[in-house]
């Protein structure tokens, strides 16, 4: 398989998503049928690319993350956004709790 193959997040060739559906509806398939999809450095299947958009559009509809989530424009940083390392510790604060400050 080349590096192109490898960098592409779905999987064009029809066999390979007829194969990948029927093994995520627990069906048997044989293994070398879903190798075109496999990603070497994790041995995960991408996912078809006939299924792409509608599975991008059922994970923005169900998935209260991407329902709340924000984009965020940095035009004043050349499209960079600066993060900060910091020893701080994240903990949950029950609700109406006062946030506890060192």
């Amino acid at each position: 398989m080349n590096s192109l193959m490898e960098s592409n997040y779905c999987v064009a060739v029809p066999e390979y998503g007829q194969n990948f559906w029927k093994a995520m509806q627990g069906q048997i398939v044989l293994l070398y049928k879903l190798n075109s999809g496999r990603h070497i450095g994790t041995g995960t299947f991408r996912l078809p690319a006939k299924s792409a958009d509608r599975i991008t559009k059922a994970i923005a509809d169900e998935s209260v993350f991407r329902q709340i989530g924000t984009f965020i424009r940095a035009y004043r940083t050349g499209n960079r956004i600066f993060a900060v390392d910091s020893n701080d510790m994240a903990m949950f604060v029950p609700e109406r709790g006062e946030i506890p400050i060192y």
